[in-house]
């Protein structure tokens, strides 16, 4: 899995992560400058996303149009996020990054993955403990929308932005 990041300007041997998902259509460097606005204690790590897309840039699931409009593939939304629960973990041991400290960013596409992988997974199970999450230009998948409904995520703060 591919990603870049920006170390943080602080000598924590070990510092909260902010993982970036990018939209549809970007790369792991779309979102990453971003990071420079945020808290310059963060290790940010944005991850690619796994589907190469044939006009340019990778998508999180594939979409298909119907006669009434594009709806996400839940199955390939499924893979990306077995490759991420899978691949986190690793990537923030690798990079020194504290699992106990997650705070989790998507875009559009990226924003979809980020409410499925709080909605549809218990993170703790993967040994990531995620503090905050921040959703820009985002939607609920429709598969995803009771899951999320059934757990308690009062203790997490959700930020919501939209362009």
């Amino acid at each position: 899995m591919n990603y870049a990041i920006r170390r943080p300007k602080t000598s924590d041997p070990h510092p909260p992560v902010l993982i970036i998902l990018h939209g549809y259509g970007a790369d792991e460097f779309d979102l990453l400058p971003i990071a420079s606005q945020l808290d310059p204690s963060f290790l940010a790590i944005s991850i690619q996303a796994p589907i190469k897309l044939s006009w340019g840039g990778y998508a999180w699931y594939e979409l298909n149009q119907t006669p009434t409009g594009l709806v996400g593939n839940e199955e390939s939304r499924k893979k990306s996020e077995e490759m991420l629960l899978t691949e986190l973990p690793r990537i923030i041991a690798k990079e020194g990054g504290d699992p106990n400290q997650i705070y989790l960013m998507g875009f559009s596409q990226g924003a979809a993955m980020s409410y499925s992988l709080m909605g549809c997974h218990d993170l703790k199970e993967q040994s990531l403990i995620v503090r905050a999450v921040i959703i820009m230009s985002g939607f609920i998948p429709i598969e995803v929308i009771e899951e999320l409904s059934k757990k308690d995520l009062s203790e997490i703060p959700f930020f919501l932005y939209h362009v």
